[in-house]
Order: structure tokens, then C-alpha cells, then sequence
């Protein structure tokens, strides 16, 4: 499981893109606001959670590629 420190990482990296205001986030050749791209990476770490435990493998196995193509 997440340890809590990392967990507050997680939480702090989701929010830090939901705070992007002026940022558009491409999505499998869609554009997204910062607050759809915070609510789809949090989506992703949920489905997700059993295999990530650390910030880092947050951002390596979820946050940087769509799971359902591929793409970057």
C-alpha cells in the first residue's frame, strides 16, 4: 500500500495540475482543461492503486501516458 507521505505526494501532483489554469492537456488527440486532467489522473491512480506506492511510479505508470492507447 501508498504510505501517506507518499500518498500526500500523489495528492500534491494532482492538485498542482489541477491548478493550471491557463494549461490545456491533450488526452488521446483531445484537448482538457487543468481540473478534467486532475479528475482523469485521479480516476487513474483509483483504478490503479494497488500497483503504484510511490509518487514516482505515479507519475512513470499513470500520469504520463493514456492507458487506454498508449500515447504519451
Amino acid at each position: 500500500s501508498v504510505s501517506s507521505g507518499e500518498t500526500q505526494k500523489i495528492e500534491a501532483l494532482i492538485q498542482d495540475v489541477r491548478d493550471l489554469k491557463d494549461a490545456t492537456f491533450i488526452r488521446n488527440g483531445s484537448a482538457y482543461n487543468s481540473k478534467s486532467a486532475a479528475i482523469f489522473l485521479r480516476r487513474k491512480w483509483q483504478a490503479n492503486h494497488s500497483a503504484i506506492k510511490t509518487a514516482r511510479e505515479f507519475i512513470d505508470k499513470v500520469a504520463t501516458f493514456s492507458g487506454t492507447s498508449g500515447r504519451p
